[in-house]
């Protein structure tokens, strides 16, 4: 075996590890949610799968016994209606998107008043958060607030950030962007997921 590769492997730590890092970042981000005292989590689209995974196992990793504030998930539809091109003006979006939830999250009205934070993967631009957070407020969700598990350091002020990691931003960009790559973050998911069960958390 060269030196380079030893040296390679050995650089390799456990806390090196996407999946931990992942679950670093799950488990931080469920403490977030908990500190706040956020009443409502909201999470949309196809990513949603992987975001609903790792805050349920964090969650019950951090407060076993404590009851999770209810968690609202815009599928497809609702997504595309939330931040997505659309045809139409402003308003068309926002009477749209309060038809979306009056017919299939209808209990997520009764949260308008209350703190309510939007949970996703990541955060690399910004431009995603600016919509989303623009038509929630005038959706009459005024104390809304965003999460995210992963972020660059230039977009932190846009939302909380569990893990300043562009790293992993890339690494989660792929997974909701390529099928492939999707297949491919499978075991990482998997690994993140036990990982979890075996943090040490404070």
């Amino acid at each position: 075996m060269q030196v380079a590769e030893i040296e390679a492997k050995s650089s390799v730590t456990p806390s090196s590890l996407p999946s931990t890092r992942l679950a670093r970042a799950a488990i931080n981000l469920a403490k977030y949610i908990r500190r706040e005292n956020f009443s409502a989590v909201i999470m949309s689209g196809k990513s949603s799968a992987l975001s609903h995974a790792l805050f349920i196992a964090a969650w019950k990793r951090l407060l076993p016994v404590k009851p999770m504030p209810p968690i609202f998930i815009f599928n497809d539809e609702g997504n595309i209606l939330l931040h997505k091109n659309i045809p139409g003006d402003c308003h068309d979006r926002l009477s749209r998107a309060q038809r979306f939830i009056d017919s299939n999250l209808p209990l997520l009205n009764t949260y308008k008043q209350a703190k309510a934070c939007y949970v996703d993967e990541f955060i690399s631009t910004g431009e995603k958060y600016m919509v989303l957070r623009s038509v929630f407020r005038s959706l009459g969700f005024e104390a809304i607030s965003f999460a995210f598990y992963a972020g660059g350091l230039t977009v932190e002020k846009n939302g909380y950030v569990a893990e300043l990691d562009m790293s992993l931003v890339t690494l989660l960009h792929q997974h909701t962007r390529d099928a492939e790559r999707s297949a491919l973050f499978r075991p990482t998911l998997a690994a993140a997921l036990r990982t979890i069960k075996t943090l040490t958390v404070g």
